[in-house]
């Protein structure tokens, strides 16, 4: 199994790379892990069920049509699997892989091909409508919105409705259940309307993008984008080898003037806020022919939209409430990401973000500062406590590892309830002999002592009355 596995993840995994988005090698993955998992239950070979599930879906490199025919097609000419089967699990295998279709009139001809066709459903209710959506867009990209949502309705009830071509061919497998929620979903209108609008703003196409800056957040963004598919055509910072190394690693051009930057949708601005009007003013002087299809966007959290004015027509703002490091990758799925902009610039900046966050999210100038300034404290302030408690700690000839399992649980607790719900320590029970005792350890320390007194002080404050 070892020597099979080997060759279909070097050789036909990384064919499905070039598909369209609902057909690449998660979905093959995906395929292959129910399959496996069919054939131990139902005593088949687990082999020919791996075979049959990594080529079901080959043969779209040469058209959708008939792609299950031209897939088994695939199969029988790989002559290294004659390593592994004969001549007759080949033709079994071949069979299955043209009767998975799910709008095939005939049910499978062999337990393979019913295993394949029933993993091949992948009836996950989010799944199914993501992409339902995500192939009108590849196939039919001049639809307007309201015509994307018809056809979306007409193939769901085609399909998967009561009384659809869609058949399921295994016993209690988890596609039974999952069919029932999605025509319970398919049959509310209100409910598949609200669907609709979640995947039609995060799968749009929303164009290419520019990213000005090569540090941190530029990193982290140019990192999201592309792993969600957005085309970055290029990167510009004032140092060409930071440009180029994280140009390497997104397959883009480098470059460490804006003005040689390709005309874009996007042009984003992740350098410093003192940097920033310098920069803009830059490449608004250099594109100043093409500024009309371009919007300008910035992802500082304190400075205003008024940046642009006067430069530009199309910009906004795209705030991520998050704090970034060069070498950690953030989950930018659940980061906060909030939005500001002008006319329908705020919603092209919004679908952008809808790419990368499933948490986003309109504000204004004044709004972003006061969450920048939220912050800073949940975040900087934090950390620099912990720098300065890793330094009391060494007094004690301890390491700062002896405070995570503190740190991490005061994390958790702050995940189940208020943050002054959580709040313990002697300033909040108002033990004042142990804190002259904490005052009498840092008499040699002032300014640790000020930063002890105001938090303490801060604390007692807030302190419930009883």
């Amino acid at each position: 199994m070892e020597s099979l596995r080997q060759h279909i993840e070097t050789h036909i995994l990384p064919l499905y790379d070039a598909f369209d988005a609902a057909h690449q090698r998660p979905h093959a993955l995906q395929v292959i892990e129910r399959s496996l998992r069919y054939a131990r239950a139902l005593g088949a070979d687990e082999r020919m069920a791996y075979a049959v599930a990594a080529y079901h879906d080959v043969g779209l490199g040469q058209g959708r049509e008939n792609h299950h025919l031209t897939s088994a097609q695939f199969l029988l000419a790989d002559t290294t699997l004659r390593k592994w089967f004969t001549d007759e699990q080949m033709q079994l295998m071949a069979q299955a892989i043209e009767d998975h279709r799910a709008s095939n009139a005939n049910p499978p001809r062999t337990i393979y091909g019913r295993i394949v066709a029933e993993a091949d459903r992948l009836i996950e209710t989010d799944t199914v409508l993501r992409r339902t959506v995500q192939f009108g867009f590849a196939h039919y990209p001049s639809l307007a919105k309201e015509e994307h949502y018809q056809r979306m309705v007409a193939h769901l009830h085609e399909k998967y409705a009561e009384g659809g071509y869609l058949k399921l061919w295994l016993d209690n497998s988890e596609n039974a259940a999952e069919l029932s929620k999605l025509r319970q979903i398919i049959e509310n209108e209100s409910l598949l309307r609200q669907k609709f609008e979640q995947f039609y703003n995060s799968e749009r196409p929303v164009g290419t993008v520019a990213i000005i800056g090569s540090g941190r957040m530029a990193t982290q963004i140019a990192r999201a984008l592309s792993e969600a598919r957005v085309g970055i055509a290029g990167i510009a910072s004032r140092t060409l080898s930071h440009a180029q190394r994280l140009a390497k690693t997104i397959g883009c051009p480098a470059t460490d003037n804006v003005a040689q930057l390709p005309a874009t949708d996007f042009a984003i601005f992740a350098v410093s806020d003192t940097a920033l009007p310098q920069v803009v003013g830059q490449y608004c002087q250099a594109h100043a022919p093409r500024l009309e299809t371009t919007t300008l966007v910035h992802m500082a959290g304190c400075i205003s939209l008024e940046i642009f004015e006067g430069q530009c027509p199309h910009y906004g703002s795209l705030y991520p409430l998050q704090t970034f490091s060069l070498n950690r990758n953030v989950d930018f799925a659940t980061t906060p990401l909030f939005v500001e902009g002008t006319g329908p610039d705020t919603e092209r900046i919004e679908a952008l973000a809808m790419k990368v966050s499933r948490r986003v999210a309109r504000i204004d100038s004044p709004g972003r500062r006061r969450l920048h300034l939220a912050a800073v404290f949940a975040s900087n302030f934090v950390n620099h406590l912990y720098d300065l408690a890793a330094d009391i700690a060494r007094q004690a000839n301890a390491d700062f590892d002896i405070l995570r399992p503190i740190i991490d649980e005061t994390a958790k607790k702050v995940q189940a309830m208020t943050p002054r719900q959580a709040q313990t320590g002697p300033a909040a029970r108002a033990d004042e002999n142990t804190m002259a005792l904490h005052r009498q350890l840092m008499a040699q320390s002032p300014e640790l002592l000020e930063i002890y007194n105001l938090l303490s002080q801060s604390i007692a404050k807030r302190r419930p009355k009883e």
